[in-house]
Formats: structure tokens, C-alpha cells, sequence
């Protein structure tokens, strides 16, 4: 059974993909933090470090010219924080057979330690997040694998074929557990009820498991990983816990007998086609004017929408391409409840002119309006802090001000925005990605609110940045068209 469910499952990711964000981070390792409490000065020569999108911290990125079998992580590089173990950084190092981390990783890459035979046993530290698919996978001689609760995402077949997974006594009736988070099943059962204390459930834990037709799952699951349930087609019913905050992508999709769904208000995130495909979504009833709520939650909007649409008081959370490729929606109008909206929410909507962002939503996700080409009136609250990648590429604006919260802005967001002409960043941005106006051909002036401290560096450079005086707006847009394209920009204290 479990031979069988692993071949579906790599037949599944060929057509998918994942995504892992890098999040921020606690710099010293200590041992209040389950980080590894050593001094840098211990920490292994010679591995290879990038800087992350963020361009103020680092990942580890590779053995490099390392020779130790024991690998010890700093906390630091370059006076910035280790934050990350990159994709496939440590894949297939055979000679490495163990890895101190610190307390400041909070996430690891897909692939990262894969294939690396001649680990024995590992322990993630306390404010990791995410765990990237077969980041451990083909270690065969791994037979310990320690998880703290702060992990909310974990990958498709994370440790698969390693000393720990096929191990017969680390399954429970059939699931896998390590720690406080479900990591896969193989179960046959009908009826299955996931243990107390449980934080996480993994990417594809349940995928394609036919005969499951009744789960629960206890108060104090946070999060529903990709593809969790997806194609569970004896599924009638599901209830999610007042604890669950994030839904992954296609969690539910394809579970096509699953005609009734109960989410809490509390759910921030809800990720592309969760529910696409069930019983509940191909249910015309269970639309209301084109729009399908799940709770106080916008899911979906039929692509034949036109003109003006309203969003129903109440609703919470906008999910990730809740209104891709509405073409002919005009205008939309937004309730003040709203205070998370997915990413690529509105991208494609060609014909959008306006738009209001209600006060209480923090962050503008990638792609979120991408295509919109007909976009000039955006109104965007001062709590939004950060602006993701492509979140106005192929826009219709002729000048923008960056709000005056916004902190962190991503690369290409202004990618083809043909009619663009002036962009001026308040005095608070520290961090603008590359290739910010690529493209952007009428565009003729970039102002700064606060010129000081300025440097560019290219992705994944470990020396410092190139001072730069942007006191000229003219000049400013010269160096983004062509001088520092390529560039990342931060801001120094």
C-alpha cells in the first residue's frame, strides 16, 4: 500500500509545484529556543552562503569547501542572520553525518539534506516553519528525527525512505507522526480521528486515501497542508477547528462526495483551489451571484462576472485567485471585515479600474493584481507593510505613491506597466527587489522620501552593497532601467 501511495504521489508533484516562503528571524541561538547554543567561532569553514529576497539575511546554500562530516550552522554570516537552508544545499553529501542548526533557521528547502546516507539523526530547532518536500527523502540511515511545534508547513514525502520512516514502530495504525504534526497516512480506515495535541497536518498526509469517509480533526491544528485531503472521494463532510489558520493548495480538491465544509473565522490564508472540484463547489446552489463563500470566506468568483461586484459584510478572508481571470469586472467593492486577501486575488481582472484595500489588511501577496491593465485608482491603507512580487505588473497606473506603512517592496512589481511615468517610494521602504520597472517604458522619474543610506547588491552577493545617491529622481529612474536592474536595494540604519 504505502509503495503504491508514494508512486501517486511523485506522479501528483510532477504537475505541481511548491513554494516556501523565508520568514523573518531571532539571531542568537540559545538554548531557551531549541536552537544549538554554540558560538559561531565553532561553526563548520568553508560552506556556501546567499542572501535571501529579503536582502537582509542569509541562507545556507551548500557544502562548498567544507570538509567537516559534522556540520554546525552559524547563526550569522556577513553580520546578518542565517534564516534559511536552501533548496538541494546539502543533497547528496554522503559524507555528512550530522547538522547542528541554530535557533535563527526558520525554514529548510526541499531536498536540502536529501540522499545524504550517513545521517543519522536530526533536530530542527524551535522557529523553523516549513520543511520543503523530500528535505530529508533517501537518508538512509536517518533514524531520528526531532519536529518542534513551531513548524507549520511540511512537505510532500519530507522523510520518505529514510531509517525513521520505515521503521514499522514509528507508524500508528498506519499514520506517521513525528512530534506534534501528522506526516503522512497509508491508512485503509474509514474513519480515522487524528490525535490530540496534533499542530500540523503535512502536505498530501491523506492524499487518495478512497475509503476515508469521516475525519476529525482536534482543536489546535493550525494548519491543512497541500493536497492534505485531495482526492479522498469517499469524504462526505469535514470540519475544520477554531485553530486552523492556513488551508494549503488543493487541500480538498478532487474530494468530489465532500458536500459540506465548516471553516472558522479565523482562517487567514486560504491557498489556490482548496476546494476546487469537491461536491460543495460544483453545487450552483451554494453560489450567491456568482461568488462562493465557505463561512466568512470569498473562495471563488465565477470568470463570467461583469461590472460592479460587492463582497458581502463580513467576510474575512479573500482566498488566492478568488477573482483570476474575471475579465469583465469593473469595479469591486471590498468590506472594511476584510483583512487578508490571497495571493494573484484579482490578477487577470483586465477591465478593473478601482479599488479600495480596507484598513486591517497587512500585506499585498504576489501577483495580486497582475494584468489588471486598466487599473489607475488603488487606494491602499497605511497598514499594509510589504508588497509582494508582480503585485501591479501589466497595471494601468500613470504615477504611484508607495504607502507611507509599506516597508518591503518585491521585484518586478511594476513589470510592464506601460503607462507608468513617476513612482515615489516613501520614507519608510528599506528593501526593493529587482527588476522592479522592467519594461516600465514612459517611465521618467523615481523619488525617494528619504535618500539616505542606500546600497544595491546583486542576489546572492556575500560582499556589501554599492552606496548610492538617489537624491535625483531623474537619475533614480536610469538606475533602475538599466545601471542597477539587475539590483536589489536596501536601505541601511
Amino acid at each position: 500500500m504505502k509503495q503504491k501511495l508514494i508512486i501517486m504521489l511523485l506522479t501528483a508533484c510532477m504537475a505541481l509545484s511548491c513554494t516556501f516562503a523565508l520568514a523573518g528571524c531571532n539571531d542568537t541561538p540559545t538554548a531557551d529556543n531549541g536552537g544549538t547554543p554554540y558560538p559561531d567561532e565553532n561553526a563548520s569553514q568553508g560552506l556556501e552562503f546567499a542572501l535571501n529576497d529579503d536582502s537582509v539575511s542569509y541562507a545556507a546554500a551548500g557544502i562548498g569547501t567544507c570538509t567537516d562530516a559534522d556540520i554546525i550552522i552559524p547563526s550569522r554570516y556577513n553580520d546578518l542572520p542565517v534564516t534559511a537552508i536552501r533548496r538541494q544545499a546539502f543533497e547528496g553529501c554522503t559524507s555528512i553525518t550530522s547538522v547542528m542548526m541554530p535557533g535563527s533557521i526558520r525554514s529548510i528547502g526541499s531536498d536540502a539534506f536529501r540522499g545524504c546516507i550517513n545521517l543519522t539523526s536530526v533536530t530542527i530547532p524551535d522557529g523553523v516553519t516549513s520543511i520543503g518536500d523530500y528535505a530529508f527523502a533517501y537518508a538512509d540511515n536517518l533514524a531520528s528525527i526531532t519536529l518542534p511545534d513551531s513548524v507549520t508547513s511540511i512537505g510532500m514525502l519530507m522523510c520518505t525512505e529514510t531509517a525513521f520512516f520505515n521503521n514499522e514502530a514509528n507508524w500508528e495504525n498506519d499514520v506517521l507522526y513525528i512530534g506534534n504534526h501528522l506526516v503522512q497516512s497509508y491508512s485503509d480506515a474509514s474513519e480515522y480521528t487524528i490525535r490530540s495535541g496534533t499542530k500540523t497536518i503535512g502536505d498530501y498526509a491523506f492524499y487518495s486515501c478512497w475509503n476515508l469517509t469521516s475525519v476529525t480533526i482536534p482543536d489546535g491544528v493550525t494548519s491543512i497542508g497541500n493536497l492534505a485531503f485531495s482526492e479522498c472521494g469517499s469524504l462526505t463532510s469535514i470540519t475544520l477547528p477554531d485553530s486552523v489558520a492556513r488551508i494549503g493548495r488543493r487541500a480538498f480538491a478532487a474530494s468530489n462526495n465532500l458536500a459540506s465544509i465548516a471553516i472558522p473565522d479565523g482562517v487567514t490564508d486560504i491557498q489556490d483551489s482548496a476546494f476546487y472540484g469537491t461536491a460543495l463547489y460544483n453545487d450552483e446552489s451554494n453560489w450567491e451571484n456568482g461568488l462562493l463563500y465557505l463561512g466568512n470566506h470569498l473562495i471563488r468568483a465565477r470568470e463570467g462576472l461583469s461590472g460592479t461586484i460587492e463582497i458581502k459584510p463580513g467576510t474575512r478572508t479573500i482566498a488566492e485567485y478568488a477573482f483570476y481571470l474575471c475579465r469583465s469586472i469593473t469595479d469591486i467593492a471590498i468590506p472594511e471585515s476584510v483583512t487578508s486577501i490571497g495571493r494573484a486575488a484579482f490578477a487577470g481582472c483586465n477591465d478593473l479600474t478601482s479599488i479600495a484595500i480596507p484598513d486591517g489588511v497587512t500585506s499585498i501577496e504576489d501577483e495580486t493584481f497582475e494584468g489588471c491593465r486598466e487599473l489607475t485608482n488603488l487606494s491602499i491603507p497605511d497598514s499594509v507593510t510589504s508588497i509582494g512580487d508582480e503585485a501591479f505588473a501589466g497595471c494601468g497606473f500613470t504615477d504611484f505613491v508607495i504607502p507611507d506603512g509599506v516597508t518591503s517592496v518585491g521585484s518586478s512589481v511594476f513589470y510592464f506597466c506601460e503607462n507608468l511615468t513617476s513612482v515615489t517610494f516613501s520614507e519608510n521602504v528599506t528593501n526593493i527587489g529587482a527588476h522592479l520597472f522592467l519594461e516600465c517604458y514612459n517611465l521618467d522619474s523615481v523619488t525617494f522620501e528619504n535618500t539616505s543610506g542606500w546600497t544595491v547588491q546583486l542576489e546572492g552577493q556575500t560582499t556589501d552593497g554599492t552606496p548610492v545617491d538617489v537624491s535625483d529622481p531623474a537619475e533614480n529612474e536610469e538606475y533602475f532601467a538599466s545601471t542597477y536592474n539587475e539590483y536589489i536595494w536596501v536601505r541601511l540604519a
